[in-house]
């Protein structure tokens, strides 16, 4: 595959931008991974990713630990008030609602474990109390049934989470690939973009085609066509965590890679380009790619303008030999 850079997409205003790296940049093959400038570039690329992984689990952790909190008290609160009400009162509805948000937020299991601890306090609510059961069986058969009300509130609950995810990821990821599809893709690039502006960081965008693709499927059928489609996904998904992976549709995919500058574009592209080539080689598929890459070195003003530049790029590579890998630098 051969690299080309393009100098007349736009005034370059990246630091590295200079007319002695740029030549350096453009000249010979793609950068290999191992090498010297590939790990720095791979380095500083991924910094950026641990601090963005880092901070959604932190917060996702505190936001669990805040649901937590809230369905205990919850549960205290409501055994608390049934305490003091008459034994003709009872409370035991209302311990579906900490059920409903445990089942809702945490899974299955916090609820399920929550239904026991409301079942419990019952009990004990009700031996304390001197509930009027003319026998004790009666006492804790009442208190099965409501665990077992609670229980079936939990799983019906955990399973309508559970499909109402099912349904959000059908509406943004790609069935053939797993990756986001365009929709889902506009989604996320919009949050990067709003993270990149604040941080005044750079970021690069790659657009990736395959060759030839509909003669692919007229000599070898559909499902080799598939199997291209697949690889190139699963290739994509074993990026950086803060990357951005996406099928446009069709045989075009796209890259958005975060806190990154020409180096750790081309090191992106390198390990792509390797993986891509070694997995169609043991598929026994004859397969190349054309790709465009924009290096933005401030954030572009929207989703459309951060994937029109590298179209762009790719197209000129489609339009030429093929094969290849079109850069731009976009101030």
């Amino acid at each position: 595959m051969q690299t080309a850079f393009d100098p007349n997409a736009g005034a370059p205003s990246l630091p590295v931008a200079t007319e002695s790296t740029i030549g350096a940049a453009s000249a010979g093959p793609l950068p290999r991974p191992g090498g010297a400038t590939t790990r720095a570039a791979e380095r500083l690329s991924s910094r950026g990713t641990d601090e963005s992984s880092d901070a959604a689990s932190s917060e996702t952790a505190r936001g669990s630990w805040a649901t937590a909190a809230l369905v205990l008290t919850l549960v205290v609160g409501i055994a608390v008030a049934d305490v003091f009400t008459s034994e003709e009162l009872s409370l035991s509805i209302f311990y579906a609602i900490p059920v409903v948000i445990a089942a809702w937020r945490l899974g299955r299991l916090p609820s399920l474990i929550v239904t026991a601890i409301a079942a419990a306090l019952c009990v004990a609510i009700d031996i304390q109390g001197h509930a009027p059961y003319s026998h004790p069986f009666y006492l804790y058969w009442a208190n099965f049934a409501r665990f077992a009300f609670l229980a079936i509130v939990a799983v019906v609950v955990s399973r309508l989470r559970a499909a109402h995810d099912a349904l959000a990821r059908l509406a943004r990821h790609d069935p053939l690939t797993g990756l986001l599809n365009r929709r889902g893709f506009v989604e996320r690039a919009s949050v990067e973009l709003a993270r990149a502006r604040r941080a005044q960081r750079s970021m690069s965008m790659v657009l990736i085609d395959v060759d030839d693709f509909k003669k692919l499927n007229d000599d070898r059928g559909h499902e080799a066509g598939d199997e291209v489609l697949r690889i190139i996904g699963r290739v994509m998904s074993n990026v950086r965590g803060a990357d951005v992976a996406v099928r446009l549709g069709g045989d075009e995919f796209g890259l958005l890679i975060p806190d990154a500058g020409m180096d750790g574009a081309k090191a992106v592209v390198a390990r792509i380009s390797d993986a891509a080539t070694e997995q169609f080689l043991r598929a026994g598929l004859r397969v190349t790619l054309s790709l465009g890459v924009s290096v933005f070195g401030s954030p572009p003003a929207d989703v459309d303008a951060l994937i029109r530049e590298a179209d762009s790029a790719m197209y000129h590579v489609k339009r030429g030999t093929k094969d290849s890998v079109q850069y731009r630098l976009v101030g």
